[in-house]
């Protein structure tokens, strides 16, 4: 009678003892599986806030195009207009000389289409460069465009 009692419980416990492995283990891998998803979680949404940061740099960069194509297209106004004003003085000055008595002392004259010739040519200068910069604004605005989501 004792063997069989001590066989019973021998039994019972070994199988006490297999279910809790058994427990164990599933536990063990419910848990795995936990940390897995949590994983899967947190990378889907760092990736969502860095595709979030790229859209909003691409916004913030569009707009920063934006408003520098618009301060370029100013500077250009006032530079075609500085030049227009430029070649009128230039051309008022140059039909003074023109209407000018022979022998009449016209250095002044002269000097004055000579500086405003030299401002013209500044003026071009800065043309050219407003160009320049209108250029890489429009190369970037591409850049931007091509590399767009």
């Amino acid at each position: 009678m004792i063997k069989i009692l001590s066989l019973t419980f021998l039994l019972f416990t070994s199988l006490v003892f297999a279910q809790n492995q058994a427990q164990m283990a599933s536990q063990e891998i419910a848990e795995a599986n936990y940390k897995r998803q949590l994983s899967n979680a947190a990378f889907e949404k760092a990736v969502g806030e860095m595709r979030n940061s790229a859209d909003k740099s691409a916004v913030e960069e569009a707009n920063r195009l934006n408003d520098d194509f618009e301060l370029n297209f100013a500077e250009k106004k006032k530079i075609e207009g500085k030049i227009t004003a430029i070649l009128q003085k230039i051309g008022a000055l140059e039909e003074k000389l023109s209407r000018a008595k022979p022998g009449a002392d016209t250095s002044a004259l002269v000097q004055k289409i000579e500086s405003l010739n030299l401002e013209l040519e500044k003026q071009k200068k800065k043309s050219a460069q407003n160009e320049a910069e209108l250029k890489t604004l429009q190369q970037s605005y591409r850049n931007l465009k091509n590399h767009k989501p």
